[in-house]
């Protein structure tokens, strides 16, 4: 009987958010009445008490609501479109959105709830409203995140910041930034300034091949790099903050490090000579745990890190990490021995334990990919599931949160269709829309499992991928899928139903603001 109920709720659900008005990602409760509304083409924002608030929306929004011929501009007391905090509103970025007449009305639990309201305006502005319409809403996650990989190709700070508008219309709020990479190291540190000098640039590498069916890019040899100086972290985390999108760094240790190695050799087991890496793949080159200065350069590092990232958070990878160097290494093997340590996965848990001691010292926690599950981790570290479900339901099993980003569904570098000719070079596994709309992140996890899912993301690594038309493309449409699960409850309208929605708000919202997307989702309506 219980099934029944929820799955004619969902049904109710589906029947009522297809109705007329469409939006992505589907809202709790959508109520059309028949009563027109006629919205004005130049539209008055209230920025009387929450001015930043308005001004970022107006400065988003206008170049997609231009082109459909809307303008926005701030107001006062006479403003067309007025929001409030309430606490008669309840839940995770709740809001509800009213539409009466030539007016909107938008009430919140926070300013996170007005800015999802004003993205759902913005949805209804570009499809043409025009009944009255009212919308209460609420997010299932708390974490909807989005990675973009700059270790393998370098994005310039205007391209980050278009990645996190395209966050931000998708309602997704948390922004992982992979900064270091064996192909390059992003983030200007300071107290080591060849980190940048050396290791940003690397002598070749492979560029994106436009030649359609292509199975490899073009490899160019000459130098390519680029990084972010201290002031262009400051900048871009303020934009992400003023978009309600929170900013994680990503420093990688110990492996994916071969940038750091080539700018710092005696930071190897080997002390090198290293370049750094101009191919793919992973490095057995890793940082030395046995050496006191490699743990010194790490805390240093993060100590800058965490003065520029006023988050909670600092993602340590953690992943592809061979040991092959440290089982050889006398420096590591003398601290196994020194710390009573069994294995060379553990050797990965001490350094793990010392940077998780020396981040809760300022107020912050640890994300780390699952592979700092295998030497043993604490219950206070996040683990970020890539490798399939596995990882994630045993953390979360054992008390410590997770964040689900299983690569089979959302890594976003993949292929979009089982054709290879139709595509350029991608990532070799084939992820189409409708099976990152298949993911269901607490898959196999009991309830108490379930609360430690703190939310879901998609990764855009950049192997295949060097120009900023390519990340739209290779995210659009997929992003509107995976919005959906972070966001919508678990009573999920049939593919079908949400294909349509997407093609009648999320589409023309692309094409008015000018981003590449994919079509290929066409051949999957019935």
């Amino acid at each position: 009987m219980r099934k029944l109920i929820i799955a004619l709720a969902a049904s109710f659900l589906c029947l009522n958010a297809a109705a007329g008005v469409k939006v992505v990602p589907q809202p709790l409760e959508v109520k059309e009445s028949r009563w027109s509304a006629k919205l004005p083409s130049e539209i008055t924002i209230d920025a009387r008490k929450h001015t930043e608030l308005a001004q970022t929306y107006i400065d988003l929004s206008s170049a997609i609501l231009g082109n459909a011929g809307i303008t926005l501009s701030k107001g006062g007391c006479c403003a067309k479109v007025k929001f409030c905090i309430s606490k008669r509103v309840k839940g995770q970025d709740a809001y509800v959105l009213k539409v009466r007449g030539s007016k909107v009305r938008i009430k919140a639990a926070s300013e996170d709830g007005l800015w999802a309201g004003l993205q759902t305006l913005t949805q209804l502005l570009v499809q043409g409203l025009d009944k009255n319409v009212t919308i209460k809403d609420k997010a299932r996650f708390r974490y909807r995140g989005a990675m973009l990989d700059c270790g393998r190709h370098f994005w310039e700070v205007e391209d980050v910041k278009k990645f996190i508008d395209m966050m931000a219309v998708h309602k997704l709020n948390v922004f992982h930034w992979h900064l270091t990479e064996d192909q390059g190291w992003r983030i200007e540190i300071k107290k080591y300034p060849l980190l940048t000098e050396v290791g940003s640039i690397r002598n070749g590498g492979y560029m994106t091949n436009y030649e359609v069916g292509a199975k490899v890019d073009t490899y160019v040899d000459e130098p390519y790099g680029g990084f972010y100086t201290q002031e262009d972290i400051k900048e871009i985390v303020a934009y992400a903050t003023a978009h309600h999108i929170l900013v994680i760094p990503e420093i990688e240790i110990p492996g994916h490090s071969v940038a750091a190695l080539a700018s710092y050799p005696w930071l190897g087991c080997t002390g090198g000579p290293y370049e750094v890496r101009k191919e793919w793949g992973i490095s057995q080159d890793v940082l030395c745990i046995g050496k006191e200065t490699t743990l010194q350069f790490c805390l240093d590092v993060l100590e800058e890190v965490c003065e520029l990232f006023p988050g909670p958070y600092v993602h340590i990878g953690g992943d592809e990490a061979p040991r092959t160097r440290w089982a050889e290494c006398p420096h590591c093997q003398a601290l196994k021995e020194k710390e009573g340590l069994k294995t060379e996965a553990e050797l990965q848990s001490w350094i793990t334990s010392k940077v998780e001691d020396f981040l809760a010292e300022r107020g912050k926690s640890i994300i780390g990919w699952d592979e700092i599950l295998e030497g043993g981790v604490r219950q206070s570290a996040v683990v970020m599931d890539w490798l399939g479900k596995e990882g994630g339901q045993k953390a979360a099993a054992a008390g410590n949160d997770v964040i689900m980003v299983n690569k089979h569904y959302c890594y976003f570098d993949c292929y979009q269709t089982e054709d290879r000719s139709q595509e350029l070079c991608a990532h070799r596994r084939n992820i189409p829309l409708s099976k990152v709309w298949e993911f269901d992140p607490v898959s196999g996890m009991d309830e108490a499992a379930q609360a430690h899912v703190l939310g879901i993301q998609c990764n855009t690594w950049t192997e295949h991928l060097s120009d900023f038309d390519r990340v739209y493309f290779m995210n659009l449409p997929r992003m509107s899928a995976l919005c959906e699960i972070a966001w919508s409850t678990t009573e999920r309208c049939p593919y079908q139903e949400f294909l349509q929605r997407m093609e009648g708000t999320m589409i023309p919202l692309y094409k008015a603001a000018g981003w590449n997307f994919a079509e290929f989702y066409k051949a999957d309506f019935e």
